[in-house]
């Protein structure tokens, strides 16, 4: 028998956290923030907040329940990728259970960087890379298995048990010409479905698109048609994106530096993230590109561009328009960077459909058009696979059961509807589940 327990991410895009329960133990499936609920504090950093503050103000997942009555079987805490709606938590969640976090190494050290901001540590902290495997005894063996998304080395986990196989793709896409890292292990994912799978978990945030997800190789294309195009001579050139999105950072630098300007980035989360990538290896921007990230910092390069305005090109935090993000402050006047008529601003990002970000969004847009900035916006393709990616995941996987998350109600009823066109039914093969709710598989 398989239990899933639903503690997170199962009537909000965020929050994520599962827990499945075997019998040879029970495992915690990511533990992340609900942005929507933080979004006053810059990406996020909710460092200052206690634990029950957070329960209070919905941002965390609630696992006091389930803690207290399962919380001496956890064998481990898994944590698919970087993204702080699957590993904020972390730091508020882990230690009570005092269990392994198993993450790839990129997200282990963005893990380590948020127990940090709190001050503190974990000393359980596990690297596993991906296409590698851990045994937790008891008939539970973990599987990472690479998969394309927005931020780097995410995977999607195949739990083996006593009880059945399970895969958790909560965030994933099918990238065939990924900026950076390889494709999604389709090869692994056929053998697991040759061989079977009990249940399949797996986001449903942009299940509602009919479509498949485009390559973030587009984005270089979109980005470089603007840049090249544009008329800058002596204008300001402000590029702003997800501070986690490594890759599309790469392509920002890159064609910033073959229109002969000097790139700079700023903005604390920014800064964070870099500094992640460059202890694993996967970029080393900080060589040759100046990144900082405390606000006396960025104040300090903001006043040097100020005074050379055609040689830079900056690249910032804020493009949700979240309050104290960089490109907030300098559209508020808050900074000695002043924005001048033609300048250039270029959001490689879609706004999240939350009313607080689109609120956000516009005011920093309106805020920028009375200062008679160029805008350009939504250059940008999703991480998140879209409806045909998630027909193409079921029928590789063929799962005897199927249960969306990490969505709204009507996301997670548009999963049920695709898993219907394959035949699944809903109540026997096809499940919803809202939080703190449980499925028993049998």
């Amino acid at each position: 028998m398989i239990e899933v327990f639903a503690i997170g991410g199962y009537s909000e895009i965020g929050r994520n956290m599962s827990a499945l329960r075997t019998r040879g133990g029970t495992v915690i499936l990511d533990a992340g923030l609900w942005l929507e609920k933080v979004i006053e504090y810059e990406n996020g950093n909710i460092s200052e907040l206690s634990t029950e503050k957070l329960w209070e103000m919905e941002a965390i997942p609630d696992d006091r329940e389930f803690f207290k009555k399962y919380g001496n079987e956890v064998k481990a805490l898994i944590c698919t990728h970087a993204h702080l709606d699957h590993c904020g938590a972390i730091p508020m969640i882990a230690p009570k259970y005092n269990v392994p976090v198993i993450a790839t190494p990129f997200t282990i050290e963005v893990i380590k960087k948020l127990f940090e901001d709190r001050g503190s540590g974990y000393d359980k902290l596990i690297r596993l890379n991906p296409g590698s495997s851990y045994d937790l005894g008891d008939g539970i063996k973990v599987h990472f298995i690479y998969a394309t998304h927005s931020t780097p080395q995410t995977v999607i986990v195949c739990i083996e048990t006593k009880d059945g196989r399970v895969i958790y793709a909560n965030d994933f896409k099918f990238d065939e010409y990924p900026a950076l890292g390889k494709r999604t292990d389709y090869e692994k994912l056929k053998k697991f479905g040759k061989e079977g799978v009990k249940l399949l978990i797996s986001d449903s945030t942009r299940i509602d698109r009919e479509s498949r997800t485009h390559s973030e190789s587009l984005v270089r294309e979109m980005l470089k048609d603007i840049l090249f195009w544009v008329e800058s001579k002596g204008n300001l050139i402000i590029l702003t994106t997800f501070s986690s999105h490594i890759a599309r950072i790469k392509t920002m630098i890159e064609l910033v530096r073959r229109i002969g300007r000097e790139p700079i980035l700023a903005g604390r989360s920014l800064a964070n993230y870099v500094e992640c990538a460059e202890r694993v290896r996967l970029v080393n921007f900080s060589k040759e590109n100046k990144v900082v990230g405390y606000r006396n910092e960025v104040n300090k390069v903001l006043k040097k561009i100020n005074k050379d305005r055609g040689k830079y090109a900056l690249i910032c935090t804020g493009n949700q328009g979240e309050p104290n993000s960089v490109l907030v402050r300098i559209a508020s006047d808050e900074t000695p960077l002043k924005l001048r008529e033609n300048d250039i601003v270029v959001f490689c990002s879609e706004v999240i459909p939350s009313p607080i970000n689109q609120a956000n969004r516009s005011e920093l847009e309106r805020r920028l058009r009375n200062k008679k900035v160029r805008i350009f916006k939504d250059v940008h393709v999703s991480g998140h696979a879209y409806k045909e990616d998630h027909r193409a995941l079921l029928q590789m996987l063929r799962p005897q059961h199927y249960l969306p998350t990490h969505g709204t109600l009507q996301k997670i009823a548009k999963a049920v509807e695709l898993a219907n066109e394959l035949d699944y039914e809903l109540g026997k093969s096809a499940h919803i589940l809202q939080n703190s709710q449980k499925l028993v598989i049998k």
